[in-house]
């Protein structure tokens, strides 16, 4: 089959519901061939932002909803509920949840409205009523009725007729496109989540002429963090967790085969056949392009955004909230005594300017009102960070502190020419600009200039007031538009000279992982990464290669010399264990090369997978064979690895017995781990040890 559109997916911004972040559901779409994902997490839009992000990064069509728990139509049977355990507490869950889609920016917009009217309903469970959807429901909202909902509930407790009914009201709202929800979850029974009532949901669509459409209700990405549902659910529920009502570990992001299996399974529980499954993935498919909102264009992704000046009480619009903060400030300074302060006039005048060019006057006034409203209530308000720099802030009341008693700057926390305002007042020495342009700290700021370009200009620079006092010794260079010479011509440093020079200044790897230029020859000599280590047998020989994270030869109780080194190789550790029959081959490699390629055989440690070494290579050195000779030269360095014979076991001449009964080897480290401090040229912990 084609691809697949999961359409009710959530995150872990659905409270103690939601077990992966947007990220990984946006990454695990991707690598499982789908085009789209809806994320409708409960309650909230909260994790819009890092959806939409994640997903144009991924190439993944992002669609925006919510899930929202619904006021009943039908009165609800009373229930006698049970007395909770001294110190516990019972924990309400409004039982009937449908699921809202956006189609277009109207959509999004009454979705954002309804989301808001459920939290407006002052103490009472977080609920939607019929009233709210009456009002705010409409074109550009898909509505999805599922397992939780009234209609497929009264359903699953064999009233068909009553589902029916309660259809109505959703079929009556204006504008709106109504679906029923499918959805197999592996459970047995009639029940929510069922195969039975899966196929009884299908068949009531198909009976009342409403398009049904297939969900997996997911809840996590993976596989195997249905174990962390489980916790989830626990502590949203303030109980312990109950065999009885486990996750049944099948509402993970499944790729679009799995999907596509489930929809035949559905269809024939039903009593149709593969025509059925098509048409009903085929629904599910026109009901997500019918979902077109775009996160640049109609959400205005990137952009600044804030609450029109008619919210915040300026209905002409910016010039009115700008006299109206203008207004609010100047009170607030004679209210705090500053009025016949020239410095407190002369800076408030400056940030007002500041504030009005930058068009921020209705955040400014909503802040306060915000601070001003948590106040009534009571609550303690406090700022912190950067905003305790504005007289602006301190004189609507949002700060405290007067910042001109501290010396606190205004530009910290806003500014128009923030970007080069930081390295005009750092104005450093030409070997710090150096090392700052090679190591990207500066590309921010060089806008279409290269990294060589830059340190062209700081050499010019250095030229140009060379022999002149420069007062403080510092370069006097500047990074604005004015003053920024044009692009030079000189290419932007590679990735690999990129890294390099991270490494050589910052002693890290920033922009990638040391491995990512090596990914191509570990797969062409078959080398495993950390991740996937762990599938394999004991005893089954390997290749891994990473960073050489650490390297440590402790005192064992039989005396004798072993070395421990731990790799990173990006996805994960390999612990490997080198023993003395290794060393003579091995030792000086691995305690002079950062990057190396191991030879070993899975040894099972627990629960974990672990490798003991007979052979190493310095990875940076096969790179450069493979780089400079091709494949085969590579493969003669590893040949003439294994053509080194095995030293022959020797007992060490002399041991010092520890209190515990361990012996150390006369090579071994001669003090606790981790006492010295990690050498960075060897990328990695190194303990004092010896080659040998």
């Amino acid at each position: 089959m084609g691809g697949f559109t999961h359409l009710n997916a959530v995150s872990g911004f659905s409270t103690r519901f939601g077990a992966a972040h947007p990220e990984q559901l946006v990454q695990r779409a991707a690598e499982r061939g789908m085009s789209a994902l809806a994320l409708t997490d409960r309650d909230a839009v909260t994790g819009a932002v890092r959806f939409a992000q994640a997903a144009l990064e991924h190439g993944i069509r992002p669609i925006f909803g919510t899930n929202l728990a619904v006021a009943p139509l039908a009165p609800a049977p009373a229930q006698r509920r049970r007395t909770p355990v001294r110190g516990g507490a019972h924990v309400y869950e409004p039982p009937h949840r449908v699921v809202l889609l956006a189609q277009s920016r109207t959509g999004w917009a009454r979705l954002c409205r309804l989301t808001s009217a459920a939290h407006a309903h002052g103490d009472s469970p977080l609920l939607l009523t019929f009233d709210d959807l009456n009002q705010h429901a409409g074109e550009g909202l898909t509505v999805l009725l599922g397992p939780a909902s009234e209609p497929v509930r009264a359903l699953a407790a064999g009233r068909p007729d009553l589902a029916e009914h309660l259809l109505a009201p959703w079929r009556q709202l204006p504008g709106i496109q109504l679906r029923l929800e499918t959805c197999w979850l592996g459970y047995a029974g009639t029940g929510p989540g069922s195969l039975r009532m899966a196929a009884r949901t299908l068949t009531l669509a198909d009976q009342l002429g409403i398009e049904a459409v297939l969900t997996n209700a997911t809840r996590y990405a993976d596989r195997d963090q249905h174990r962390l549902a489980d916790v989830l659910d626990a502590a949203r529920l303030l109980r312990p967790i109950d065999r009885r009502r486990l996750d049944s570990g099948e509402r993970w992001l499944k790729d679009p085969a799995a999907m596509g299996e489930i929809a035949r399974r559905i269809a024939a529980a039903a009593g149709h056949g593969d025509d059925r499954a098509a048409r009903l993935i085929a629904e599910t498919a026109a009901t997500a392009d019918a979902c077109t909102v775009d996160p640049v264009r109609d959400l205005g992704l990137g952009r600044p955004h804030f609450p029109e000046p008619a919210v915040v009480g300026a209905p002409g619009g910016p010039a009115h909230a700008a006299r109206l903060l203008r207004e609010k400030a100047e009170a607030g300074l004679i209210r705090r005594g500053l009025d016949r302060d020239p410095r407190a006039r002369q800076r408030l005048q400056e940030e007002l300017e500041v504030i009005k060019t930058l068009q921020y006057d209705s955040y400014f006034l909503t802040v306060a009102q915000v601070v001003e409203d948590i106040r009534e209530l009571g609550i303690r308000v406090a700022a912190r960070g950067s905003g305790a720099g504005s007289m602006v802030n301190h004189t609507l009341g949002i700060a405290t502190a007067n910042p001109l008693d501290f010396h606190l700057l205004m530009e910290r926390f806003l500014s128009v020419r923030r970007a080069s305002l930081l390295w005009q007042r750092a104005r450093p020495n030409r070997l710090t600009a150096e090392r700052l342009a090679q190591a990207g700290v500066l590309d921010s700021l060089r806008g279409p200039l290269t990294r060589r370009d830059l340190l062209l200009q700081i050499t010019e620079l250095h030229r140009q007031y060379q022999g002149r006092p420069l007062g403080d010794g510092q370069l006097p260079m500047t990074l604005d538009d004015h003053h920024t010479a044009p692009p030079s011509g000189l290419p932007e440093m590679t990735s690999r000279e990129a890294l390099n020079a991270e490494l050589h200044i910052l002693g890290a790897d920033i922009s990638r992982h040391l491995m990512d230029h090596h990914h191509q020859l570990l797969r062409e000599l078959g080398a495993t990464d950390a991740a996937h280590l762990k599938r394999l047998h004991p005893g089954q020989q390997v290749l891994v290669a990473g960073v050489r994270a650490s390297t440590q030869t402790p005192p064992i109780r039989s005396g004798k010399r072993v070395i421990f080194v731990t790799l990173e190789d990006g996805s994960g550790l390999v612990d490997l264990a080198f023993f003395e029959d290794s060393h003579e081959a091995c030792a000086h490699t691995i305690f002079h090369s950062g990057l190396l390629l191991v030879r070993g055989n899975i040894q099972r440690r627990g629960e974990r997978n672990t490798v003991t070494g007979s052979m190493v290579w310095d990875l940076e050195q096969l790179a450069a064979a493979r780089r400079d000779h091709g494949p085969e030269a590579v493969q003669r360095l590893l040949g003439a690895g294994a053509d080194v014979p095995p030293a022959p076991r020797t007992e060490p001449h002399r041991t010092i017995t520890h209190e515990t009964g361990a012996a150390l080897h006369p090579w071994a480290d001669l003090q606790p781990p981790g006492q010295r401090a990690a050498d960075l040229t060897k990328l990695g912990h190194t303990s004092p040890g010896s080659a040998g």
